[in-house]
Formats: C-alpha cells, structure tokens, sequence
C-alpha cells in the first residue's frame, strides 16, 4: 500500500509540474558578460531568448546570490538508507549543527550519490544577519530572490524563503489552476463534440421507439380486424377444403338410380366421405355386390351384416359399403348406358 501510495504522489507531483507555468530566474551577470538564466528548480537555461518569454508565457524573476560570508557550509557522508530515513537524518544533523538559534536558522541541503551512499551538502544561514544584508529582499511585496549555490561550484542554485519566493510558488500554483481549468474545459468541449453524436443517435432510437408504440396503439384496431379477417379466411378455406372432398349428392343419386336394378329397394343410404353405406332389400345381395364392385370408380365393395332372407317377400336385406376411388365422379350417362360414379 505505500508503493501504491508514493507511485499516486509521484504521478500527482508530475502532473503539478507539468500544469505549473515555465519561470525564468535571471541573475546578474558576471563581469561583463550576460545574465545568467535558470529555471525555477535552479538548472541553467542556456539559449534562451528574453523577446520569447513573454511568447510563450514565461515569467522573469529576478535573483541576487548571498555572498559566501553569510553562509556556514558542511559536506558529509551517509550511508544508503530508504528517503524518510535519510531526510531525517539530515534534519536531525542541521538541527544539532546549527550555531544560530532555532527560530533564526534557515537550513538548505542537497545530495548527490557517492560510494554506496549519499554525499550531503548542507548550508546554515542567519536569518537575521540576511535581513540586514538585504533589507530591500525581506519586504512585503518584494519581487526578487535570494539564491544560494548548493552544492557549491556546480551552478545550481536553490531559493531562501523569502516573501518573493512565497509568491513565485503562490504565481505559479495560480497559473497552474488556471491551466488545469483550461485544460479540463477543453477536454470537456472534446467529450461533448465526441458523446454529441452518439447522444444524437440515442435520442432518434428513443423517439423511433416512441412512435413505433404510438403507431401500435393507433393500429392496434385494425390490427385486430385483420386477425378476425385472417380467422375467417382460414375457416373459409377449411370449409372449402371439406366440402371439396365431399363427392356431389345429386350425380350420386343419378349413380345409385342407374346401378340399382328395378327390384331392388333402399331403405337407408349415408354417405361418409368416399365412403357410401346402403341398406335395402334386393333378390340376391352376392350379386349386387358384384355388380357394383365391377362399376368404374369403385374401389371397393363390402358387406358390414351378412345378407338375410326375408320370408315372404322372396328378397335378402343387404347391408353394404361402397368405397369409390379418389376420382371425381363421371357425368351421367347416355341414354340405355349405364352411369359411373
């Protein structure tokens, strides 16, 4: 969880540096050459142009170096610790090494690696001795620093908490707000340039499904007919089908008249289908049966009760049933032919 959590601070301090506005420190030249110029963590900044600073929104502050005789310099080894360990020993050791009192010392430091550990330098400063130095620095409203060089003979400069020093970090933590704002508008101008279509085409999906529903509730009537229509039809067709199938009685009569011979009766016909069932009396049953399987169009021809004589009239009762063949049945026939069903 502490990696985690230094990798978070380490990424937010990336960030902040990265908002935070470029600064220029300008400090006075040296003989007769020109200013000398750093950035704001105090490494040189050759080739620098001073008619682009303002081009590119870089500030100048201007800087005065304290003369070695205010400073008290010490240069030590420590051995390779983890970085909480080793700043609190240098703290600890700028507290117990400092010859000014507590709330007069201004104590700077920076390391360097060296053989297995850390080379420290470190540097003590009176605060009071600087303001009588340099009044004009210690001002409300000053705008120049006070730099230091640490480590020494290496041109690196570092800052002393001076009231223009406050405000350089109050500048540019402002400048950096301001840019994170910039930048947070301008990548929500992006993310609404990018969602506005995607947005578009939910809102035409939403209102397509909301005339879709209203256009079902409009049609649901005659949505409703037409399913009525659809069930009649299918009833029509049904019944179609049936009656289709059905052969037509009137030519099945004028089959049966013209098949029957004139001594024979029907008592009882029913029709079924392909399927026609007689019950009557006739002289001889075996022989009608016969008769009427030879028709055309007959399939078949059975008994469903055996044939009885019945005494008195010189007749048998038949009870039989014609299956005809899936043909239509033939028109009448002519005149002294006889019929086909």
């Amino acid at each position: 969880m502490r990696g985690l959590s230094r990798a978070w601070q380490r990424g937010g301090r990336r960030i902040a540096s990265w908002l935070r506005p470029p600064t220029v420190v300008e400090l006075p030249p040296q003989a007769a050459g020109p200013a000398r110029l750093y950035d704001a963590t105090g490494r040189a900044c050759p080739g620098l142009a001073p008619r682009s600073w303002r081009l590119w929104g870089i500030r100048r502050w201007h800087a005065d170096p304290v003369a070695d005789d205010l400073l008290l310099r010490r240069t030590w080894w420590q051995p390779g610790t983890d970085d909480d360990a080793h700043r609190a020993a240098v703290a600890l050791r700028g507290r117990l090494e400092s010859p000014f009192p507590p709330d007069d010392t201004l104590f700077l430091w920076a390391d360097q690696p060296a053989d297995g550990g850390r080379q420290v330098h470190a540097l003590w400063a009176s605060r009071r001795l600087l303001q009588q130095r340099h009044p004009q620095h210690w001002q409300t409203g000053s705008r120049r620093l006070l730099w230091v060089e640490l480590p020494p003979a290496t041109d690196r400069w570092v800052p002393l908490p001076t009231p223009a020093q406050r405000a350089m970090h109050r500048w540019r933590n402002t400048r950096a707000a301001l840019n994170a704002a910039a930048w947070l508008l301008a990548l929500a101008a992006v993310a609404a340039l990018a969602v506005t279509p995607s947005w578009q085409l939910r809102q035409r999906a939403i209102d397509a499904q909301a005339q879709w529903a209203q256009l079902q509730q409009q049609a649901a009537p005659a949505l409703a007919s037409r399913q009525q229509l659809t069930v009649a039809m299918e009833h029509i067709d049904a019944f179609d089908r049936t009656t289709a199938a059905l052969r037509d009685p009137v030519a099945l009569l004028d089959w049966i008249t013209a098949q029957l011979p004139d001594d024979t009766h029907v008592s009882d016909l029913e029709q079924e289908g392909d399927t026609l069932r007689l019950q009557g009396l006739t002289p001889n049953a075996a022989a009608l049966m016969r008769r009427l399987g030879d028709q055309p169009g007959v399939a078949a021809v059975t008994a469903s009760r055996p044939a009885t004589k019945v005494t008195g009239l010189g007749k048998e009762s038949y009870f039989i049933e014609i299956r005809f063949a899936p043909v239509p049945l033939a028109p009448p026939a002519a005149p002294g032919a006889p019929a086909q069903p």
